[in-house]
């Protein structure tokens, strides 16, 4: 049995291991934000942006990779992560071109990725990173945005001032209750049926568990042992009018708990949802208090929408509000005016953060660009992509580049399909970790062997059964 336990360890490691590495990468690519066109007289001018890209050079500068094992508790880069920081990034190129007879004043915006599980906070204003237009630097603010997987979505959420709604307001009181399990003795935890009850006009986020609507409110099912965390459900909009608890021994809750000596402890904060909201912004994220408000309230927002769609239920209820710092997209924002019928070089570069693949030995490490954001200008040229480093290209995702002097180089007629990714490793042939295969082959044995070990003791005690009763049968047989 141990070894199943080993097994299923392995297996849920491995699964919480990988969650982050697919869900980060390197990201680039400037999209139009907004745009004005001016003339003469300063007059505005309706439409699309007439913008054109007739080149972009993309440079990707990889000298180093990041350390998995150099994870720093400051929030600031130190050792092999700071090495690696200062040689891999990458350099976009456009030469825009204005076909308008006005000039055209836009609004970019560069996003260059989550912050990745290896590393606490990246530095975003480090001098090497930035935009210039026609060789002078050019102002960059720095902006964020909640990641939702989906550039357009992710532009879209890019707003200036605080996002309004109609419910989740900055005066909104919000009630916050903590649980804690208690217990005299040493066990294994016990399990919650916890019945809430509350007004129509109150919503609420709790930590973990299953939830089931009432139609009045709700019952939440979890577990709590005496080393775990407090469990927190917070209610926006007041407190609930009564909260019912019942403790199980088992998991299909059939067993109550009836001894005293189990219980859950519970105190009570009460703040506004801007208390709420700005609890855990750390000045050391460098975010805007308008982006990380808004930020916070899209994905309590996406997380109700997202509980609707999978339950079918009409009360509103979120489960995540905590840890937002690691679900926030980084930008760099900035200006750029393109006079009538000339053309301007617009040069942007930003970190590089890759996923990395410790399946392999030695790792491989994936990265990503955005390709998708170049869509929105009226026109895209060629497209060169050159990277320079002095390790090996695993896997491209857009086909074959050329092996040349320094790196690798590939050139396009204009925008491919997809996005842009590929994997180097400093191994041309790096091994698979078959570590999970063999275990997983173990536990198939294992199981396998099991089986036919008690469907051969049950075809033996059968056997032997029915020899005796036909000796019995005989021996009561008249001769």
């Amino acid at each position: 049995m141990n070894v199943i336990k080993r097994a299923f360890c392995i297996i849920f490691v491995l699964v919480i291991a990988a969650a982050p590495m697919l869900a980060l990468a390197a990201w680039g690519n400037s999209a139009l934000a907004y745009w004005s066109g001016t003339a003469a007289v300063g007059a505005g001018v309706e439409g699309e942006c007439p913008l054109q890209v007739e080149k972009e050079v993309l440079t990707f500068d990889i000298d180093a990779f990041p350390s998995n094992e150099d994870y720093p508790d400051e929030k600031t880069a130190s050792g092999a992560l700071a090495a690696y920081m200062e040689n891999a990034k990458v350099t976009a190129e456009y030469t825009f071109y204005n076909p308008a007879t006005y000039d055209v004043t836009a609004t970019l915006a560069f996003p260059f990725g989550a912050t990745p599980y290896y590393y606490d906070q990246a530095d975003p204003a480090d001098d090497a990173w930035g935009a210039a237009v026609d060789g002078v630097p050019v102002s960059t603010r720095l902006r964020h945005t909640l990641y939702t997987y989906n550039n357009e979505v992710d532009l879209k959420k890019l707003v200036d001032g605080y996002r309004d709604d109609s419910f989740f307001k900055f005066d909104l009181p919000v009630t916050r209750y903590y649980y804690e399990y208690r217990t005299d003795g040493n066990d294994d935890g016990v399990y919650v049926q916890m019945t809430v009850k509350y007004g129509k006009d109150i919503r609420f986020s709790c930590d973990w568990g299953t939830y089931e609507d009432t139609g009045d409110g709700a019952i939440l099912r979890f577990r709590m042992t005496s080393d775990r965390y407090p469990y927190e459900i917070v209610f926006f909009g007041g407190e609930p009018e009564s909260v019912s608890i019942e403790l199980f021994a088992d998991i299909d809750q059939k067993t109550p708990v009836r001894d005293e000596s189990h219980r859950l402890d519970r105190k009570t904060k009460t703040c506004t949802f801007r208390e709420l909201v700005f609890e855990e912004n750390d000045s050391a994220y460098g975010v805007s208090e308008s982006d990380w408000y808004n930020a916070f309230l899209d994905r309590l927002l996406q997380y109700e929408e997202r509980y609707w769609m999978q339950n079918n239920e009409g009360r509103p209820h979120s489960y995540r509000i905590h840890h937002l710092e690691r679900e926030l997209m980084q930008w760099y924002e900035y200006d750029m005016t393109v006079p009538a019928g000339e053309k301007v070089v617009n040069t942007v570069t930003a970190p590089l953060f890759p996923d990395i693949d410790e399946g392999y030995e030695p790792p491989v490490y994936n990265y990503t660009y955005l390709l998708s954001p170049a869509r929105t200008w009226a026109k895209f040229g060629a497209l060169e992509v050159m990277i320079n480093t002095p390790f090996y290209l695993i896997e491209s995702g857009v086909g074959d580049f050329e092996a040349v002097e320094g790196g690798f180089k590939r050139s396009f007629d204009g925008l491919p399909e997809g996005e842009l990714s590929f994997k180097l490793s400093s191994d041309p042939s790096p091994k698979e970790d078959r570590t999970f295969l063999w275990t997983l082959l173990i536990v198939i044995g294992y199981l396998l062997s099991i089986t036919l070990i008690v469907i051969g003791v049950t075809a033996i005690v059968t056997v032997l059964v029915v020899k005796k009763q036909q000796k019995k049968k005989q021996e009561n047989t008249p001769a």
